[in-house]
């Protein structure tokens, strides 16, 4: 979503907001919508001739994935990874009229002096990141789960709407590139403490922990953002420090980045669903 949000800046340069909707139709939507036929739609297959809830042809399975109704209530329906591409596609819909707004003078005015505090890093890796903690304060002890289906998923829904943003921010002035040169590492260290601080708490008491009360639950939630902003930043800085620089490689990479995160998954569980069923020790199927 960081990434998605930083093209976006880069799309509208050369786009108006008629042109951006119908770039964002045929290159997110349809995808989507053709993904459903011929990924998705497998994908449940496989997985319900793994479980043996299932023994008839592709063929005859594919109705159902649209008749039955959505996986999680005992359907077939589902979009998988797909998921990105319907939330992305509505993020990029719904944040059209702030995006041109910060793109006209006095949105450029606004993120002038919101770049100018950059430089400071205790402001670039903790009060930068304040709107996206007061979101998720604010909805996720109504929505604390991760559905990816939208149906009871504010919560995530906006954590992703919100990276987005600061993707398109980010690359919006050069102070705060700057800034992720200049903060990456503490960024780092921060991100790894983060992390295991918040995985010891899981795993040495208990997964249901960050739940026991308000309080706990918006510790954990600020800890939890907090620590992916730095890594997200940590990342960034990476990237700047060691591949900021032309790559046929790198050209290729990038090129083939989106249809790869679409077919990845139905790679990996056709692959999977053939490999558990062979007659072979785990040692042999894990090297496979």
């Amino acid at each position: 979503m960081l990434l998605a949000g930083s093209s976006a800046w880069y799309a509208l340069r050369r786009r108006s907001q008629t042109q951006f909707i119908h770039e964002r139709f045929f290159r997110i939507l349809v995808p989507y919508v053709i993904g459903l036929f011929t990924l998705a739609a497998p994908m449940m297959y496989f997985g319900r001739l793994h479980r043996h809830q299932y023994d008839g042809s592709f063929l005859s399975f594919l109705p159902t994935f649209f008749t039955t109704g959505p996986q999680p209530q005992g359907g077939n329906f589902t979009h998988e990874n797909l998921w990105f591409l319907l939330y992305l596609f509505l993020i990029s819909i719904i944040t059209l009229p702030a995006l041109m707004y910060l793109r006209g003078e006095k949105g450029r005015a606004l993120i002038a002096r919101i770049a100018g505090r950059a430089n400071n890093p205790l402001l670039f890796l903790f009060v930068f990141p304040l709107p996206l903690l007061a979101l998720q304060w604010l909805l996720r002890p109504f929505f604390p789960w991760d559905t990816r289906t939208l149906v009871n998923d504010l919560g995530y829904f906006a954590f992703n709407l919100s990276i987005f943003m600061y993707g398109y921010l980010l690359v919006a002035h050069p102070a705060f590139s700057q800034a992720v040169s200049r903060h990456w590492r503490i960024a780092g260290a921060l991100a790894l403490v983060g992390w295991v601080g918040l995985e010891y708490a899981k795993y040495a008491t208990s997964e249901q922990i960050r739940f026991m009360n308000l309080p706990v639950f918006l510790l954990f939630e600020t800890v939890y953002y907090l620590t992916t902003w730095a890594f997200l930043v940590a990342i960034l800085g990476l990237g700047r420090q060691f591949l900021n620089r032309g790559s046929q490689l790198l050209t290729h990479l990038s090129g083939i980045s989106y249809p790869y995160y679409m077919i990845h998954q139905l790679v990996i569980i056709v692959i999977g669903y053939y490999i558990v069923r062979m007659d072979a020790s785990i040692a042999v199927k894990f090297l496979l």
